[in-house]
């Protein structure tokens, strides 16, 4: 054999979860598809997830998301309003029991 294999176990296209998830949204349906069809998605959304995702990806995503999120929020430590009172933020916080 010239060409390098590589096994079935380390991608997440023998992965179960992924194939079981497909025919459980599947079966949800009037008229579900042919599970041949079903298990193909299944490889297919696997080899993508597998080549596109990372911890570190995600990561990123995520921050980005936040970042997004809370673009326009303006927090209590900035406009500080215990100050206008005369008060000190430690008498806005409860102790610990």
């Amino acid at each position: 054999m010239l060409g390098v294999s590589v096994p079935i176990a380390t991608t997440p296209v023998s992965s179960p979860k992924i194939r079981y998830l497909a025919i459980g949204i599947n079966l949800q349906f009037a008229l579900p598809l042919p599970l041949a069809e079903v298990r193909g998605i299944a490889r297919s959304v696997a080899k993508w997830t597998w080549r596109h995702f990372s911890n570190e990806k995600f990561s990123e995503l995520q921050r980005h998301r936040i970042n997004i999120r809370w673009a326009d929020h303006i927090s209590a430590e900035m406009t500080k309003p215990w100050a206008a009172e005369g008060v000190s933020r430690a008498h806005l916080v409860s102790p610990a029991a």
